[in-house]
């Protein structure tokens, strides 16, 4: 349409409505929102629309997201990781005051992987964390002590568990032995 008053074609704004596009602001978001909850394929069939739109709508949601989302500043981490099938294993670092996982990261569960975690967070905030909490996979302990060397370290119940159970059949199978004498 022509403008009257410039004498050229413009196109008029209207809150709410992204030029660039045939989706309202709400509309884009709630794509972004549904396609990060299930998947942009899912996103793209339910909402009928092109797989790529689906995937640039999570894109913005998400960068939206991370705009508002609190800085990161744990005093207290939990060390887990996550097995992707052919992709391998990947740290998971989470703020347990904040009940959240703050950093996926690394390649594989080495030493290297949850350290990249520290070089992430920065040296400032790193001094801050008081605890880890973990399995006991040597890697993580040597790459926490090497970066907060006076934190408490807490080993997942389950693990300790494990190594007890161990410990007791091992003790179980000595005694089994034919060898094994007892003091009465």
């Amino acid at each position: 349409m022509k403008c009257p008053t410039i004498g050229k074609a413009t196109k008029e704004k209207i809150p709410g409505v992204l030029l660039t596009r045939r989706f309202t602001e709400a509309l884009a978001d709630d794509i972004g929102r549904y396609a990060d909850r299930t998947s942009v394929l899912e996103a793209s069939r339910r909402y009928n629309i092109d797989y790529k739109t689906a995937l640039a709508f999570e894109k913005a949601y998400l960068a939206r997201k991370k705009e508002s989302a609190p800085d990161v500043n744990p005093t207290r981490i939990g060390v887990e990781e996550i097995y992707l099938g052919k992709m391998g294993y990947r740290v998971v670092v989470s703020d347990l005051d904040a009940g959240w996982p703050i950093w996926i990261g690394g390649t594989n569960r080495s030493q290297e992987s949850f350290e990249a975690f520290f070089a992430w967070l920065g040296e400032e905030k790193t001094k801050n964390i008081r605890l880890g909490v973990m399995d006991m996979w040597k890697p993580y302990l040597a790459a926490l002590k090497k970066f907060c060397p006076d934190a408490d370290v807490v080993f997942d119940k389950f693990h300790v568990v494990a190594k007890m159970s161990e410990a007791m059949d091992e003790v179980r199978r000595s005694m089994m032995s034919p060898g094994f004498k007892t003091t009465a």
